[in-house]
């Protein structure tokens, strides 16, 4: 059994002859935070072993190159990287930073009312009881009331639900509450009435976290949120690890489907625990999420979204028996799946669209989704175009020496006097940092270049009277915190690495902001609104993100943080069907832009790693920390 140990967890495991730590550990229901998916890449799952080095097999070049001597020397290994020579057991320590802690997830959006009409609804009928004189079978009987009752004709009826029909009509004393889904089949009979007592579930599954929301569909109000780390994880961080997984063959896509699925199913039973009620009270499902997200949870291969040129499978929007995909609700409910614009543009994207309203506007309007990759939709009620960009894995900690998920001891804010470099910092949880999440880091970089301590080109600069800029191995960093205030006995610092993975992320999604710019022959000036959704989005320092380059150069007053708008479009579709039709409308609005295919790409994206950007006179509000602290800039 695991014990806390100096803010460790520290114990024993058994190891097979020729196991991973990794592959050790998890089998033992211990998890730890990797984000390759233990293919030896993040060097993340970082664990000491204190008893048994002997059993395991020396570190190989790639540990090496991932860990420094010192650590080494202490006894930290890469558990996805160490295999036993024996079966033997160990002890070992997991530092916080390699737990799978909680992170802080973001589940509330922006959403505009709209009108009250569910796809499922609840009908109180009585029924004449048959008699020698009235022989009517039973479903005919039904449907006949209901037609009298509502005028609906022709309707069908769950297979399920059928098979229970002759036992409910007698134990309700032919007294019943009927569920219709869209007007057209019967979905649920209970006995008696329960007309007032209708819920479904939206969900949006993004590649990190998942939420889930509990709804009253007679009134439209969330009940209950729910949410969770997407186990996919586990996998690997981003989507192109997990679908390379799922191509190992039919177990491995099986299981990489039934990973989502469960976990779904654990966040209905969590809402349903916390409200009262049953998951077969569920009648109706909303499903948001990535392509890639998409494709899994339907149990469809994801293989060719990793191809060029990267084809879904499907786009249109999908309306689904929910007992089909293995979810757990009544057992004719319906799940409706949002369409997927492209690839790598999602239904979460829709969503995101139909929950800021950018379709309908007169304005032209900016959505920038930053998640494990970068989503941006620019346009307006003239039309819209879309781009997706791998800008994610820097901003949510992985390629960051010291980077972490948005979890308890990530630092989260940071300040530098400009003058004595000193350093301010905010921790999640107020607790020793043991690391930075991906906000942070954007902020500490900016933060760096106005203090002069970064240059345009993101190289650190010495000669500063200061201990905190300094030469480690040949690299050199800026320390945050010294390892006397921190709960991972080292240094937390940003490293000339660090700084180079923030430049190539933040100049992925300028590149694409820049692009469909252009390709819709408008300036950052024109662009009245720009919505930032997710987490990171919303977590963010838009004056930081603007002054690295990140965001066109535009008054932060036009910035509008909108939370999980992916969340809240999946609750409107929930409660109102018209929803659903809008987002085939949006579907077929939206033109997307490939930009791997366009010819401005490489030079965009080469002018966008300088800091702001390379093309001085696009950022002019930034020039004066440029002025300020003598660094030279460039024009193409």
């Amino acid at each position: 059994m695991p014990d806390t140990w100096g803010g460790n967890t520290k114990l024993k495991i058994t190891i097979k002859e020729g196991e991973s730590l990794l592959e050790a550990l998890r089998s033992q229901g211990q998890d730890i935070f990797t984000m390759c998916g233990g293919r030896g890449t993040c060097g993340k799952c970082r664990v000491v072993v204190l008893k048994g080095t002997d059993e395991l097999a020396g570190p190989k070049q790639t540990e090496k190159a991932l860990l420094s001597k010192e650590d080494l020397n202490s006894g930290y290994r890469l558990s996805c990287l160490t295999r036993a020579i024996r079966s033997t057991t160990l002890e070992i320590r997991i530092p916080p930073e390699s737990e799978q802690s909680q992170q802080r997830l973001m589940v509330s959006g922006t959403a505009p009312a709209v009108r009250l009409v569910p796809a499922v609804r609840k009908i109180f009928i009585k029924l004449p009881p048959p008699s020698l004189q009235d022989t009517t079978a039973d479903l005919e009987r039904l449907t006949e009331v209901l037609k009298k009752k509502t005028g609906l004709d022709h309707l069908e009826i769950g297979y399920d639900t059928l098979k229970e029909l002759p036992y409910l009509l007698r134990t309700g004393c032919w007294e019943v509450t009927t569920s219709t889904f869209r007007d057209k089949e019967i979905i649920g009979i209970q006995a008696g009435d329960d007309s007032n007592s209708c819920f479904g579930f939206a969900v949006d599954i993004g590649t990190t976290k998942i939420a889930g929301y509990l709804v009253d569909l007679t009134t439209g109000k969330t009940v209950v949120t729910v949410s969770s780390l997407n186990p996919q994880a586990k996998f690997g961080a981003d989507i192109i690890s997990r679908i390379t997984y799922s191509m190992k063959g039919k177990e491995a896509a099986v299981e990489v489907t039934r990973c989502i699925i469960d976990a779904v199913n654990r966040l209905i039973r969590e809402a349903c625990e916390k409200s009262g009620l049953s998951p077969q009270d569920i009648a109706d499902i909303t499903v948001a999420g990535n392509t890639a997200m998409h494709h899994m949870f339907l149990g469809v291969t994801p293989r060719y979204l990793s191809l060029s040129p990267y084809p879904a499978v499907l786009r249109r929007g999908l309306e689904i028996r929910a007992a089909d995909l293995g979810l757990q609700t009544a057992p004719d409910s319906r799940a409706y799946l949002f369409p997927a614009v492209a690839g790598f543009v999602g239904g979460d994207a829709v969503a995101d669209i139909i929950a800021t309203e950018i379709h309908l506007a007169r304005d032209l309007s900016m959505l920038i989704d930053i998640g494990t990759n970068a989503e941006i939709i620019l346009g307006n009620s003239k039309g819209l175009l879309a781009c997706s960009c791998a800008s994610g894995p820097a901003f949510e900690g992985a390629h960051i020496k010291q980077g972490m998920r948005a979890s308890q001891g990530a630092i989260e804010k940071i300040w530098i006097d400009p003058q004595t470099l000193d350093v301010s910092y905010r921790v999640i949880g107020g607790i020793e940092p043991v690391g930075i999440c991906g906000s942070a880091i954007v902020e500490g970089v900016a933060e760096m270049f106005r203090a002069g301590i970064v240059n345009s080109r993101g190289r650190i600069c010495g000669g500063r009277d200061t201990q905190r800029i300094r030469e480690v191995d040949g690299t050199m960093e800026f320390m945050i915190v010294d390892r006397s205030l921190t709960g991972i006995d080292d240094d937390i610092v940003i490293t000339q690495s660090d700084v180079r993975e923030i430049q190539l992320a933040k100049a992925a999604v300028y590149t694409g902001i820049s692009i469909l710019m252009k390709r819709m022959q408008v300036k950052p000036e024109e662009i009245r609104r720009i919505f930032l959704a997710g987490a990171f989005g919303t977590y963010i320092d838009p004056s930081s993100a603007r002054d690295i380059g990140m965001f066109p150069d535009i008054p932060l007053s036009r910035i509008q943080f909108v939370g999980n708008t992916a969340g809240a479009g999946a609750r409107m579709a929930l409660i109102s069907t018209p929803i659903r039709e809008i987002a085939e409308k949006v579907l077929h609005k939206t033109r997307y832009v490939e930009l791997g295919a366009d010819s401005e790409f490489q030079k965009e994206f080469m002018s966008a790693i300088d800091i702001p950007n390379a093309d001085v006179e696009l950022f002019p509000s930034v020039s004066h920390a440029v002025q300020a602290n003598g660094l030279t800039r460039r024009k193409l």
